[in-house]
């Protein structure tokens, strides 16, 4: 899977004040959401989320492919 694929992000704010960030496949609308912790940077959080969901699609699309 190319890395430079865009990925949506969104940074939602709760009513209890708690703030997730979300990171979006538009591809196949998959997503994966975290609290946001204050101690680590929102860019690093943001890198770190992105390479998880890359990891997890590439897994799900590996073991989906038809065996050669």
């Amino acid at each position: 899977m190319n890395s430079d694929l865009p990925f949506n992000f969104e940074l939602l704010k709760l009513e209890n004040g708690t703030r997730l960030l979300r990171v979006i496949d538009p591809r196949t609308v998959t997503c994966l959401e975290r609290a946001v912790r204050s101690d680590i940077p929102v860019v690093r959080q943001k890198n770190l989320l992105r390479n998880a969901l890359q990891s997890l699609l590439e897994r799900e699309l590996k073991e989906a492919a038809p065996a050669a």
